[in-house]
Formats: C-alpha cells, structure tokens, sequence
C-alpha cells in the first residue's frame, strides 16, 4: 500500500514498497512507452477479400505497381469545378513532384485561383489576391488528387489500413465500385476511436475499366 500512497501523493522521494507493487509500475511503464502504437489498435483492421481483388484490377489498369512507383512528376490539363453556391468551371493545370509536391492553377471567370502543397503544409491564393495556409490534414487529402493511384498502392502495402468493399453504388449517375480506405489508429493516437472513421475515404471505380472514377472524403 505504500507504493499507493506515493504515486496519490504527488511528491518524489524514497519509499520502501512491495516487489509486486515495483513489477505492476514497470510493466505499466513497458506498455505505456515501449509497446510499438499497433499494439494499441481499439478497433480491428477490417481487409475484404472482394476489395483487395478489385484494387488489384484498378491499380493493373492505371499501369501497375512498378510504372506508378516510378513516376517522378509529372503535369495534367482539364477542366475544374467549384461548388460554391453557384458552381464555377474553368480550365486547369496540375504540376506535380511525386505524390506531396504540387501546384495547382485553375483559369476561373472571375481570374485565377492557385493551391500549392509542399510535404505536410501549403497555401491557396484566391483570385482577387487573397491567400492563406492550407492546414496539415487539408493538404494531405489534396495529394490523392493528383495521382490517385498512389495512395491505393500505399493502403494495400500498410496492414494498418482497413479496405472495405461497400458495393456497387450509382455515384455521379454512373453505377461505381465504392472501395474505402480507413487507417486504425493506435488509441494514443487517436483516444476516441473516430478519428480513422472521420478521415476515411471512398474510391469508386469504374467495374468495366477498373479507373478511378471519383474519390470522396469524410474529414469532419
């Protein structure tokens, strides 16, 4: 009970205690600080079968793991649209170096809007001049849409990533496989245990291509 009364009391100092006691304190010391983050999971990765197959396919069909781990950069041209509350459309151009490294020029009516992201951080220039940082989540989402090939690679190597097969759903009028991604956090990293359901995202690919047709998230 001495041991008891020395961690309640708040103060350091040379108590005589149980060998029992001792062990209990190091071995909370070893989980606490020692025990790799997985160890730590709250909720089970969850990995579909159906899901796995499929990913397989679209990433076959955006040009395999080897060609898509050796792209260095590269630039794409298109069309963007901005829901505000009346959408806005205009042509767009995307530089990218690798999968954290880019910017983003979108030819609006009203000018042109430029978002860059360098690594865990970026800025967005509106049109009228005005700019501000893009936060380190924000910036990270945006990654997937340069080349969303890379990061189905990247959950399908990391056992910490749960992939689940939703079904075939209709998404923007077309009938779509809906394939989540959500990463288990360990629960120093995430203690309410929402956090890996909050940043979850939906791929849903085309099942007569296997392209990636659209990818949705749910930052909250």
């Amino acid at each position: 009970m001495k041991a008891l009364r020395f961690l309640q009391g708040g103060y350091f100092t040379c108590v005589s205690y149980d060998a029992n006691w001792l062990a209990l304190l190091v071995i909370i010391f070893l989980f606490e600080f020692l025990v790799p983050g997985t160890c730590l999971s709250q909720i089970a990765v969850q990995r579909d079968q159906e899901a796995l197959s499929i990913l397989k396919q679209t990433i076959a069909a955006g040009g395999g793991q080897e060609l898509l781990a050796s792209i260095r950069d590269c630039t794409e041209t298109g069309t963007i649209t901005y829901n505000y509350e009346d959408s806005v459309t205009g042509s767009v151009t995307v530089k990218s170096r690798g999968s954290q490294q880019f910017r983003m020029d979108a030819d609006l009516s009203d000018g042109k809007r430029t978002t860059v992201v360098d690594g865990e951080g970026g800025s967005l220039k509106q049109a009228d001049g005005r700019s501000w940082p893009i936060p380190r989540q924000s910036a990270a989402d945006l990654e997937s849409l340069i080349l969303p090939y890379l990061p189905l690679v990247a959950g399908m190597q990391d056992s910490s990533t749960s992939i689940l097969y939703k079904g075939t759903v209709i998404h923007n009028g077309a009938s779509a496989y809906d394939i989540r991604m959500e990463k288990v956090f360990s629960a120093r990293q995430d203690p309410t245990g929402k956090r890996g359901a909050h940043e979850a995202r939906d791929y849903y690919i085309d099942p007569k291509t296997f392209l990636v047709a659209a990818i949705s998230d749910r930052i909250q």
